[in-house]
């Protein structure tokens, strides 16, 4: 009877032990799974900001080239009068 229970508690404690290390398993797994996704989100922000910025250039570069445009076609109407 003593040996039946030691035996059960042994196998119910191997079974606990696999538990244990599936656990841990998956928590590694979800560790590595969730620095991937932040370090993909930070490069995806860093990509955001950059195309922020080259669009704002973008947007800049054509309003001076819209004023220079203006200001010569007032230039060459003040020639004409």
């Amino acid at each position: 009877m003593v040996k039946q229970n030691i035996f059960t508690m042994q196998v119910f404690q191997d079974q606990l032990e696999k538990d244990k290390a599936n656990e841990r398993s998956l928590r590694l797994k979800l560790e590595e799974e969730y620095m991937q996704n932040s370090k993909n989100h930070e490069e995806e922000i860093v990509l955001r900001l950059k195309f922020e910025a080259k669009l704002n250039k973008l947007h800049t570069d054509y309003r001076e080239l819209q004023i220079n445009h203006d200001r010569l076609i007032d230039e060459h109407e003040q020639q004409f009068k």
